[in-house]
């Protein structure tokens, strides 16, 4: 009987070594699952990587706002194109002239020649005028009132320069002609063509 007693005590006692073994088991599965704890940790750091990344990217949108300030460079070009006659070597307001001159005696739509008119001791009629390349022009002159011209973009004029009776050019480069009476008292005799490109 008490070895009975006895076996039942050891057999107890290996049943509850037995249990601990199962519980040490618990504590490594426990602590295998502080492990993976610690690689979300890990995963949660390469989400802060990625953010830096687009970070990166709006820098990359400034450097966008750097090339609108290159188109705004070209728009002042542009703007500086726009007047076809902005290197003509002779002067837009000689006698006067405006403009809303040019644009009041507007005449490149004409397909005959355009007439200037001499009006003697007053300003030529009319005295600013607008046409284009290929178009003629016709100015009156006479013995006591000699055309001279004053300023041209090209040679048209020197051919009939000091004459006394009507003068014609054709013109082939875009400016300003600026032309006069060639009387030196007769200053009020003065005109101006304003020659646009076609």
């Amino acid at each position: 009987m008490k070895q009975f007693t006895m076996y039942m005590l050891l057999t107890g006692a290996l049943f509850a070594c037995g249990d601990k073994e199962t519980d040490t088991g618990e504590t490594d599965t426990t602590t295998d699952t502080g492990v993976d704890t610690d690689q979300d940790v890990d995963t949660d750091e390469d989400t802060d990587e990625d953010t830096n990344t687009d970070t990166n990217e709006d820098t990359d949108t400034e450097e966008d706002t750097d090339t609108n300030e290159d188109t705004d460079e070209d728009t002042d070009t542009d703007t500086a194109g726009d007047d076809p006659l902005a290197d003509a070597a002779c002067d837009m307001g000689f006698a006067g002239c405006t403009e809303q001159d040019f644009a009041n005696n507007d005449f490149r739509d004409s397909t005959d020649p355009v007439s200037i008119n001499m009006v003697a001791m007053q300003p030529y009629s009319p005295k600013c005028l607008t046409v284009k390349v290929g178009q003629t022009v016709q100015i009156g002159a006479s013995g006591g009132h000699p055309f001279k011209k004053e300023c041209a973009e090209d040679s048209v004029m020197d051919a009939q320069d000091n004459s006394t009776s009507q003068v014609e050019f054709t013109f082939t480069t875009p400016g300003y002609y600026n032309y006069r009476c060639a009387v030196s008292a007769h200053a009020a005799m003065q005109g101006n063509i304003r020659v646009l490109p076609e």
